[in-house]
């Protein structure tokens, strides 16, 4: 069985590649050494949509 991504998947896709490839790749090897979390880059997810609360505001 094929599958292919909606274009709406593609576009998360995309925006995912454009943050890890652009932002988080640099560091990453140095937050797996000092078993970190990349605290800094939390606002970066939040402004791509990646990360957030998912309690309704109201």
């Amino acid at each position: 069985m094929d599958f292919a991504p909606t274009p709406e998947q593609g576009e998360v896709r995309a925006r995912a590649r454009e943050l890890a490839d652009g932002v988080l790749a640099a560091p990453a090897s140095r937050w797996d050494e000092r078993e970190e979390y990349p605290r800094d880059n939390v606002e970066d997810l939040v402004a791509a949509g990646f990360i957030g609360m998912t309690i309704p505001r109201e």
